[in-house]
């Protein structure tokens, strides 16, 4: 009795209850009643191989098919988008000192002109130099190339899973 009082304890802290076996017992019977009425999911381990794709149906063949043909035709759009990210992100990074090292110059210019008497001409300096600078265009250019990397990697994990 204590066994089965066990059993039953563990029922009720169960979420999913996978009957085993080919034929059905009056314990397990019981136990599916119990788990009805305490609103526990009840299932087969043939139903669970069913799902996580170990059983499958002949009638999803079709399916299985048209989602093959569609991981091979999206290879090589995955793999451009792969190839496109890799080659921008280095650009960038070879460009990056680049950019700072004209943003810094700029900005002296700028306090130059500004220092000689030419307000107007040192804001268009400045101007210059804040978009050249590692925070204006290359940031843009990075948060370009991220939305592409995440494009690239929302494909791949909706396509291959």
């Amino acid at each position: 009795m204590l066994q089965i009082d066990m059993a039953r304890d563990y029922l009720r802290r169960a979420r999913v209850l996978v009957v085993c076996g080919d034929e059905v017992t009056e314990n397990m019977k019981d136990d599916i009643a119990i788990a009805e009425r305490l609103h526990i999911t009840a299932t087969t381990l043939d139903g669970i191989l069913t799902v996580k794709g170990q059983g499958r149906d002949k009638s999803k063949s079709h399916r299985s098919k048209m989602k093959t043909l569609l991981k091979i035709l999206a290879w090589p759009v995955t793999l451009a988008l792969t190839i496109v990210t890799a080659l921008c992100a280095a650009i960038l990074s070879c460009a990056a000192s680049i950019f700072a090292l004209a943003g810094s110059l700029l900005t002296l210019l700028a306090l130059a002109l500004l220092l000689s008497g030419s307000p107007h001409n040192a804001a268009i300096v400045a101007v210059i130099a804040f978009l050249v600078s590692p925070l204006g265009i290359p940031m843009l250019v990075v948060r370009l190339l991220g939305g592409l990397q995440d494009l690239n990697l929302s494909l791949k994990d909706t396509i291959y899973g």
